[in-house]
């Protein structure tokens, strides 16, 4: 996301590691206070130390880079930090097949860890879904926290369990069934 990477703390991965920080021209240096610079126009900025020449036998444009995460502890066993959305979502369906015997399933299962699936209408779950063709899919997602300014129907209270979507655009015997296996294991 353009608006967010300027300033963000990256690792180069040429070959040698650089730690870096994403940057450009700001904005309000070439007068176009409204527009982002576009993710080809940014730089990663790895401190002094080396010329041009040493720097292009290190890292060329298009080496890897990514970015640094920081995670933080909280109370109660609690971890804040970015991205973690998608990772306890992955971690959860990892562990809660893994926990069960292949015997204890009704069929083949696959879990599909993809990316873009909120920003394109092709992304990676739509071209799983349609080589695997399931006869049932769940997509699984964070909810946000019972907050101040969040609405309580558009939040869940932290620790007390899952949240299930009941829509037009998702099975309705699927949904059943996940709310009667929630509610049978309390």
């Amino acid at each position: 996301d353009r608006a967010i990477i300027q300033g963000a703390e990256v690792t180069v991965l040429g070959e040698e590691t650089l730690r870096g920080v994403i940057a450009s021209t700001p904005p309000h240096l070439k007068g176009d206070d409204d527009k982002l610079p576009t993710i080809d126009k940014a730089l990663v900025d790895v401190g002094l130390g080396y010329s041009k020449a040493e720097l292009e036998k290190i890292a060329c444009v298009g080496t890897p880079i990514i970015f640094d995460k920081t995670y933080t502890a909280l109370k109660n066993g609690r971890l804040a930090g970015p991205s973690l959305d998608n990772k306890a979502c992955g971690a959860i369906a990892l562990y809660a097949v893994a926990s069960l015997e292949p015997s204890e399933l009704a069929g083949d299962v696959y879990i599909t860890l993809s990316c873009r699936e909120e920003t394109a209408s092709r992304g990676g779950a739509y071209l799983c879904a349609n080589r695997l063709r399931p006869d049932y899919a769940m997509v699984i997602d964070v909810n946000l926290a019972n907050a101040p300014d969040v609405s309580e129907r558009e939040s869940v209270p932290m620790g007390e369990g899952i949240s299930i979507s009941y829509s037009s655009s998702t099975s309705r015997a699927l949904t059943r069934e996940c709310a009667r296996l929630c509610k049978d294991s309390e």
